[in-house]
């Protein structure tokens, strides 16, 4: 015969073995789900952060680049016709113009280099007709602040190097570096064409010998991308 005593006690060893069994599997089974959603969880942290750097990468890859460009405008000598005779005519504004080329850093920062031509101021009397011409090369940094997908607010500082020449009845030149300001605007057509409106002042441009004043250009010009 059967001892029911020691089947009850095979059968409460048998619960107990698969309940032990079933708490092992479940927590074996806990643990897989924790590492797999951990290990997905910074699967995604790093996927995110790819991304991101990516995106970063492409908006500054869009925003930087080099560029070529054209002004053109009026130049104004200031005070040049101060104080004069009479007899004495003076024309202290002309066209200047410049060509420039530059490296756009981000949508906020550039730096611009090229040749500029400030065009003439001329004076004439009874004993003839002298003219100042100025031009020269220079480079400056800009900073900008985009208003918007395509327009912007600039400003820029630079230095230049300039030859102021006197021809006519009077002759004498004086070359020196000459520091520049600037305030500006501009418009962007797409990503290979904008325009741009500006007023400059060149500072204390000349010398002894053919006297110094300063210089405004305000002038508008094109930018193209590439």
């Amino acid at each position: 015969k059967i001892n029911t005593a020691n089947l009850c006690e095979y059968i409460a060893l048998l619960v107990i073995f698969g309940l032990q069994q079933g708490v092992i599997r479940k927590t074996n089974l806990i643990q897989s789900i924790g590492s797999y959603t951990m290990h997905r969880s910074k699967f995604v942290v790093q996927s995110l952060a790819a991304l991101a750097l990516i995106s970063s990468s492409a908006a500054m890859a869009a925003d930087s680049g080099w560029y070529v460009g054209a002004s053109l405008g009026q130049s104004t000598v200031k005070d040049f016709c101060d104080g004069l005779p009479a007899t004495v005519s003076c024309d202290e504004k002309d066209t200047g113009w410049k060509l420039f080329g530059g490296h756009q850093f981000s949508k906020n920062l550039a730096v611009e280099f090229g040749w500029v031509d400030l065009g003439e101021a001329t004076l004439s009397g009874p004993g003839g007709a002298a003219t100042a011409e100025t031009s020269g090369f220079g480079a400056s940094v800009i900073g900008a602040i985009p208003l918007g997908d395509s327009f912007s607010l600039f400003a820029r500082a630079g230095g230049n190097y300039l030859k102021t020449e006197w021809a006519g009845v009077v002759s004498a030149d004086d070359s020196g570096i000459e520091f520049n300001l600037g305030l500006g605007a501009q418009f962007d057509f797409g990503k290979s064409i904008a325009v741009r409106a500006e007023w400059e002042r060149y500072f204390d441009v000349g010398g002894d010998n053919t006297g110094e004043a300063d210089v405004d250009l305000l002038s508008v010009g094109a930018i193209f991308r590439f």
